[in-house]
């Protein structure tokens, strides 16, 4: 069973298999092997990048849980206040 190239679009149709050094005649130009190079090195600094970012995501996740706990805390204890201390007053006005 052979393989067939397919190219999807008409500008690849005179390249040539010819190791990356362009001189096949096609349209594709010399330096391919340097291209592809530089274009696998992108790929590696564009995917230390998105990892880097997944980890600060991570961090700033983690950090707003915490300061959703602590916020939670807080709200208790200032809703506990403002009840106990209308209660209070009610109790002042009905009482005295």
């Amino acid at each position: 069973m052979a393989i067939e190239k397919v190219y999807i679009n008409d500008r690849f149709n005179g390249y040539s298999d010819d190791g990356g050094t362009g001189s096949g005649g096609g349209s594709g130009g010399g330096g391919m092997e340097a291209r592809i190079a530089r274009l696998e090195s992108d790929v590696n600094h564009i995917d230390k990048s998105i990892s880097e970012i997944k980890d600060g995501l991570k961090e700033i996740r983690a950090e707003i849980r915490d300061h959703r706990k602590d916020t939670a805390g807080h709200f208790k204890w200032l809703f506990g206040t403002i009840i106990v201390g209308v209660a209070g007053v009610l109790w002042r006005m009905y009482a005295g």
